[in-house]
């Protein structure tokens, strides 16, 4: 996968790059593929783990880790008191 992957690039590197590039944009695209060529993958699977601890995805904790604590209101909390019965 990542043989084709790195070809790919190349090829995008030879075909497309023909059009006008900045000087920064064509070095930094150099630096990349300098990159993974010294890039070595082994053959072991990859193993997640989220913020929290486990393996598996859970939506609530990642929408308290992404929003974390939200700071209310007191006009929040008094409209929240005075309808609520």
């Amino acid at each position: 996968m990542f043989q084709f992957f790195f070809s790919l690039l190349l090829k995008i590197n030879q075909i497309f790059f023909h059009l006008l590039l900045s000087v920064e944009v064509y070095g930094q695209f150099q630096t990349l593929l300098t990159e993974l060529e010294t890039l070595h993958l082994g053959q072991n699977n990859d193993s997640w783990i989220y913020k929290w601890g486990s393996t598996m995805f859970i939506s609530n904790k990642a929408y308290l880790h992404l929003l974390g604590s939200v700071i209310v209101s007191p006009v929040y909390k008094w409209l929240s008191k005075s309808t609520c019965l």
